[in-house]
Formats: C-alpha cells, structure tokens, sequence
C-alpha cells in the first residue's frame, strides 16, 4: 500500500515538474515573441542629393519666347535618426540643408545685338549666378521590405519637409563694351523670395540598402519633393536692338533628386529569456 502511495506522489511531483516546465516555457517564448516585435535597428544617417527642378513656369510678355529653363542641378545634403522595427515600419527625421538653383538658358542671336555683339562664343546665354540656400526639417514614415532584390532591401518613406524662408531679393545679368567702349546688356534676370513661415512641402522617397558587415547599410534613391506653392518669381529682359524681349517666371520648388548616402548603425539589448 505504502509502495502504491509513493508512487502516486512521485507521479503527481513529475507531473507538476513538467507543468511548470511547459508554463516556464511558454512564458518564454510569449516574453520572446513581444520583445521580438517591439526590436528595432536604429541608425544615424548622411546622404548627399543632386536635385532637379520640377515646378518651373516661364511666361512671356512681347511676342517671343527668348528663355528656358537650364536643368543646373541644386544639392541638399543632411543627417538623420531613422528607426526600423522587425515587422518594417521605419520612421526618419532629421535636418537638411539644401540649396534650389535659379538657372535659365536665353536664346541669344549675337547678329542682333548693338556693334554685333560680344567677340565670345556663348557669352550671355546663360544665367545661372544667382543661388539661396536653407535649412529644412524632414519627418517621414515608410515601411523596409523584407525581401530583397540580391542584396539590396527596397524601402518607401513618405512625409513632410518644414523650413522657414526670408523675403529676398537678387538679380543678374550679362553686359559688353563695344569698340567705342559703350556697355550694354545682353540679357537680366531679377528673381524674388516671398517669406514663408513655415514652408510645407510633400516628399515621398524609393530607395534600396545594402548592410555592410558590421551591419552599417549603404543606400541610394530618388526622392520627390512637391511644393504647392510658389518658392520664387521674378522678370527677365533680353536686349536685341530690335527691341527689348520681356517675361516672368516662378518656381514651385518642387524637385526630383537621387539620393546616396550612409547608414551608421546603433546596437540594441538583445531580448532576455524569461526569469523564473
């Protein structure tokens, strides 16, 4: 009877032993699996971006069209915090610096200018001096795939750029003396900044990553930048001697740009078992 009932007990013990095993155990794996999902990389990004304007508008006054658009590409450059969890939801933020150029190209006839115009070939048709930088505050939100294209994961961030521009106001232009040495122009453009506080615009950024062995990435892109309103206006003139060529232009600031840059990692805990 007494070997019955220590059997029983013994039973009953390893019973209860597995149980709590098993719970220990599950415990485990749920304290993993909410740790798991909760992990993410962290990085501290510099990238660098040639940026080409999208939102330019030319309108004439007289009765030809004397001036295009010249594709100078701006720049913009910045670092980032960016944040990537294990499920793909990134966020970024960080400060920029970026500078939209003012470039045009006139279609310049030296035939028709005063005492035949400048000796030099192409003199005047381009005007692309005038430049105005700024800082801006990019906030963005995306989702990091999971598979990847050889080695390159794709990723896609969406958000907003905030940045604060002054009133200004620039000109340039090309001028050349005659024989007599009398100057005259070959063409101006004059170029205003309205205040904007805050100046909102819209971005949406594509690009792929490669991590590196110490798990740093490199990536590249394209990111689009739209504006609703306008960046900068301004005048122009071109001077033939049969007549002086006027027009207006603005830009939006909207721009498409390629994106390179680095991706410094920070480590993180990894998750701890279950403590019983």
């Amino acid at each position: 009877m007494r070997n019955i009932q220590s059997a029983a007990i013994k039973t009953s013990l390893i019973v209860l032993l597995l149980a709590n095993i098993g719970y220990a155990s599950a415990q485990d794996s749920l304290l993993l699996a909410r740790q798991a999902a909760h992990k993410s990389r962290e990085y501290i990004s510099f990238d660098a971006q040639p940026l080409f304007r999208t939102g330019t508008t030319i309108v004439r006054a007289t009765d030809r069209d004397v001036m295009k658009k010249l594709n100078t590409p701006g720049f913009a450059v910045g670092v980032d915090y960016q944040r990537v969890s294990l499920s793909g939801l990134t966020f970024a933020g960080g400060i920029h610096f970026r500078m939209i150029p003012v470039a045009y190209k006139f279609d310049v006839n030296y035939n028709e200018l005063a005492s035949g115009g400048p000796s030099t070939s192409n003199f005047g048709s381009k005007n692309s001096n005038l430049i105005n930088g700024h800082f801006y505050f990019p906030i963005q939100a995306g989702y990091a795939f999971s598979k990847k294209i050889g080695n390159w994961a794709p990723s896609v961030l969406g958000g907003v750029s905030i940045s604060s521009v002054q009133s200004s106001h620039l000109s340039s232009g090309s001028y050349y003396w005659d024989n007599a040495n009398v100057r005259h122009p070959v063409q101006e453009i004059s170029v205003y900044y309205s205040e904007l506080h805050p100046w909102l615009t819209y971005t949406l950024n594509a690009r792929a990553s490669k991590t590196l062995r110490r798990g740093n990435q490199i990536f590249f892109g394209f990111n689009f930048n739209y504006s609703p309103v306008i960046y900068n206006q301004g005048d122009y003139a071109y001077y033939p001697e049969s007549g002086q060529q006027t027009g207006t232009f603005s830009d939006t600031g909207s721009y498409i740009a390629l994106q390179f840059g680095f991706s410094f990692v920070r480590k993180y805990q990894e998750p701890q078992p279950y403590r019983r």
